[in-house]
């Protein structure tokens, strides 16, 4: 199946009152260029690809790189991040639990530093619903602007079969 290839770039400008941290959601582009600084977009379309960005006060320009195969429709925003440090709870890497046996395995867990500063020694812990402690891990050297996927080892005692899966809760401090 033989499709258009099309190639090109979208610019704009916009004002923003003072200088902040923002969130950009880049779908299905290549990547984009704020203020001079290059960065990657959701190539993939996922929709859980976030960059954080620093604005500028005032005048503000983007250059967004497009490519793709006859896709018409170009999105770009600026969300405020939800808090300085976040997990991309679509991008966890995690094991499949098997019915009634006990699992000794390892979670990757997305951290998103929203800030500028370099974070050190971020606590992650893996619970169950009722609160027992499965993993603990610290993560270290999480850049500014960054994110980084420290893996976190569990074990969880075999548990009767529930078709629901086993929900887990993350914690970071």
């Amino acid at each position: 199946n033989v499709g258009i290839v099309c190639a090109g770039y979208a610019y704009a400008e916009f004002d923003s009152p003072h200088s902040c941290r923002a969130l950009a959601l880049a779908p299905k582009l290549g990547g984009f260029v704020l203020n001079g600084r290059s960065y990657l977009g959701d190539v993939y379309g996922n929709g859980w690809f976030q960059v954080p960005v620093q604005l500028d006060s005032g005048r503000n320009r983007v250059l967004l790189r497009i490519s793709g195969y006859g896709d018409e429709q170009v999105r770009f925003r600026l969300v405020p991040p939800a808090a300085p440090l976040s997990v991309v709870t679509k991008d966890i890497t995690a094991p499949d639990v098997v019915a009634d046996s006990a699992l000794a395995s390892w979670v990757g867990v997305p951290l998103l530093n929203s800030t500028p500063d370099r974070l050190d020694s971020i606590r992650v812990r893996v619970s169950t619903l009722s609160g027992e402690r499965v993993g603990d891990t610290i993560a270290r050297d999480l850049p500014g602007f960054g994110s980084l996927k420290p893996v976190v080892r569990i074990a969880i005692a075999a548990r009767p079969f529930d078709s629901a899966g086993l929900s887990l809760v993350l914690a970071c401090s």
